[in-house]
């Protein structure tokens, strides 16, 4: 069979058995055998060529938009790994752009791990307003293929036509999404590894008319996987319904110093924090002794929501050893101190 040719059914037909010789009485079944082609690794659409479009069968076939025969899914593997992914879009994408030289790849060759951690925040919103929720990487590295499973309440908010917009980080990436009712899928790829500290994402729902005041609805990213090692699940976000407009609905209604995220961490890791208003704003990291290490910040600060993001080094520049350290903010009367782990 040529290569790219579909895989067939040969009949077979069982006219007579012989068993040691015996002449045993035999029930005959009749069938046929599946004959595949040779694979043609990267070749997903079977049209004997590998394009850019054969990686994006493999995100389409990702999000359940696109079905691929037993023969597609064999060439699609090009990572040798007997499962298709995102991965093996972004090695085809690669391999179409001359970075790889041949398929399927040696993955022992070259580097496929991907650092990096997602998280989102709780935030307010407003009935009737449109609703952005970033979604925040910290410490991410290599990150050349992502796939996405988000939950959310259909009731309260509604997709908007493009759901996800990438940040200039990851900018290069090849998206798919498929909304089923409260379920949301995405599957990206890039043929150059994206992704640092900041935003990743962002999604972009409107909030329904009905979502009464004080009511809350909470958006769940079930799971979400780089490449094919780093996987995450159950992150979650809550979103209160507040009075005012929709640019009333970004500002916090209290003060508040969140969790860092992530913690434990190595080597970064970022602290959020709300202000309802402007403020003189002190964030100080200190050690177990009470002594400052880190001066974050100190100086007039808008209101709204904030992040900052904490390299691991003191106020000289110099890397701090493993341990338990604070942070805390001064913002007018308002101070909060949390405890964060650095590991190496």
């Amino acid at each position: 069979m040529p290569n790219g040719a579909a895989p067939q059914v040969v009949p077979v037909t069982i006219e007579s058995a012989l068993f040691d010789e015996t002449p045993y009485e035999f029930s005959f079944q009749n069938g046929g055998i599946n004959v595949f082609p040779p694979i043609f690794y990267g070749d997903v659409s079977l049209n004997g060529d590998v394009r850019a479009y054969d990686a994006t069968l493999i995100l389409k076939y990702l999000v359940g938009t696109e079905f691929l025969n037993a023969q597609q899914l064999r060439n699609a593997d090009v990572t040798l790994d007997a499962d298709v992914s995102a991965l093996d879009a972004s090695i085809i994408f690669q391999y179409v752009v001359g970075l790889i030289d041949t398929l399927p790849v040696d993955t022992s060759q070259i580097e496929l791990l991907a650092t990096g951690a997602i998280y989102l925040m709780d935030s307010e919103t407003a009935p009737g307003s449109s609703l952005d929720i970033p979604l925040y990487l910290t410490d991410g590295g290599n990150i050349l293929s992502f796939e996405c499973l988000i939950n959310f309440d259909a009731n309260v908010l509604t997709p908007a036509e493009n759901i996800m917009t990438l940040s200039d980080n990851s900018a290069g990436f090849t998206i798919e999404s498929v909304v089923e009712g409260g379920t949301l899928k995405i599957a990206g790829a890039s043929a150059n590894p994206d992704g640092t500290t900041g935003i990743f994402a962002t999604l972009h729902f409107s909030v329904s008319e009905a979502f009464a005041i004080d009511q809350t609805t909470v958006v769940t990213i079930e799971s979400m996987k780089f490449n094919e090692n780093i996987n995450m699940a159950e992150i979650n976000a809550t979103f209160t319904s507040v009075t005012g407009t929709v640019a009333d609905a970004r500002i916090p209604h209290s003060y508040e110093l969140y969790n860092n995220f992530p913690n434990p961490f190595n080597p970064t890791t970022t602290l959020n924090f709300a202000l309802p208003e402007q403020e003189l704003v002190t964030l100080t990291v200190y050690n177990q002794l009470g002594q400052p290490v880190r001066m974050l910040l100190n100086g007039d600060e808008s209101a709204g929501y904030k992040s900052v993001v904490w390299d691991g080094r003191n106020d000289a520049g110099q890397l701090v050893g493993t341990g338990i350290y604070f942070y805390q903010i001064r913002a007018g009367n308002f101070s909060q101190t949390r405890k964060m782990i650095l590991l190496k």
